[in-house]
């Protein structure tokens, strides 16, 4: 009577632990599920990531060109300067040469088209850096703020797989523990 008693308290014992690892089995089947899911949304942020890794390296070149630009202004500045110089000795030869009064005027004309020019393309060069740099500055700022939000995106997902992932070995721990108890 008491080895039945044994066996059915031991059979009642047997029926818990096995509805328990049910249990435990369909937590860790939805944890599996979650984790897949994790996965999932990691992928489209790493995705998301490299889409604006990439779009930085634009930002980049577009910096890279805005420097370009500076030095062909400053080389644009250092042509004008050039051509004022020769413009003043070109003025002092034709000053000094009494015989060339029609050539002056030619040479008057020549450097006041050559003005013209070089204020042309010191101003196209102006508007141009301005509204490159008025683009980088944007788009840094845009690419700067959805970096920043991944970023914590994928820092809060880190940190949600850490913790199902805690929860799970503190499970499966729990479920060995459990088995070496009834073993």
């Amino acid at each position: 009577a008491s080895f039945q008693s044994e066996l059915a308290a031991l059979k009642s014992k047997w029926s818990a632990a096995e509805t328990n690892m049910a249990d435990v089995k369909c937590r860790a089947d939805e944890n599996l599920r979650t984790v897949g899911i994790l996965e999932n949304e990691n992928s489209a942020l790493l995705q998301k990531l490299n889409d604006s890794i990439g779009a930085l390296a634009k930002l980049q070149t577009i910096a890279e060109r805005c420097d370009e630009l500076e030095h062909e202004n400053v080389t644009f500045k250092k042509r004008n300067d050039d051509l004022m110089a020769e413009q003043i000795e070109m003025s002092r030869e034709v000053d000094d040469a009494q015989g060339l009064a029609s050539n002056a005027q030619r040479l008057h004309n020549m450097m006041t088209e050559n003005e013209r020019y070089i204020s042309k393309l010191q101003d196209d060069l102006s508007s141009t850096r301005a509204s490159n740099l008025e683009a980088l500055q944007k788009t840094r700022s845009k690419y700067s703020d959805e970096i920043n939000a991944l970023t914590n995106k994928l820092q809060s997902q880190k940190e949600c797989m850490r913790g199902l992932e805690k929860r799970n070995n503190e499970l499966e721990e729990k479920l060995r523990s459990e088995e070496r108890a009834y073993s």
